[in-house]
């Protein structure tokens, strides 16, 4: 199975994941109500997991349209992070993990109202899942989104990683050949999923 991909390409698996950075895309983020005090559950297949990042930024409107960290943190051994103390508000709410986004984002409107939420569950990472024994993949350079016609000159001479996307641990290095083309072969089957991350 062979897959394209776009130059800053990192892969990472085991959880494996197949991280093209790419241009941003336009994307739509489910909205949840929640208590100025909540907790966020962070899983994988019903199993929390300990050590994911979880930011939550403000929607800032004035003077400038801009979003302002206000919550870092890292869930604890039972997948957990309390937040505390949010003030009324619109926000943004993101986890990820070795520098790999959850791809599991969501707005977050912080209310008094009685059906706010005050526990909210949230997955790493939350794409498809595939599963085989060889990862092989061309990288090529982005083309012009306004020209359809445009063919994609292949990367030669890029160094590709391996990353354990749980403990971020690079397990595999190679470097694409003359025609962009890049593989890894290890010896036991590992679990990825593909999906473009916006820079």
């Amino acid at each position: 199975m062979k897959y394209f991909l776009p130059m800053s390409t990192v892969i990472v698996a085991a959880l494996g994941i197949l991280v093209p950075k790419s241009q941003a895309c336009t994307r739509n983020f489910p909205t949840y109500t929640v208590k100025s005090d909540f907790k966020v559950r962070v899983s994988y297949q019903g199993k929390p997991l300990s050590g994911i990042e979880v930011e939550i930024k403000r929607e800032i409107r004035e003077p400038e349209f801009h979003f302002e960290t206000v919550v870092w943190n890292r869930t604890n051994d039972s997948g957990e992070l309390l937040v505390q103390h949010l003030p009324a508000g619109t926000y943004f709410i993101e986890t990820r993990h070795a520098e790999v986004a959850g791809g599991e984002a969501a707005e977050l409107n912080v209310s008094d109202s009685p059906d706010a939420l005050s526990e909210l569950g949230l997955h790493w990472p939350a794409h498809t899942i595939f599963t085989l024994r060889e990862i092989k993949g061309i990288l090529a350079a982005e083309r012009d989104p306004s020209d359809p016609f445009e063919k994609s000159n292949p990367l030669t001479d890029a160094s590709v990683l391996l990353m354990d996307a749980l403990s971020g641990r690079q397990i595999g290095a190679t470097v694409s050949d003359d025609h962009g083309n890049f593989g890894f072969a290890p010896s036991v089957a590992y679990t990825f999923c593909a999906f473009q991350s916006g820079v």
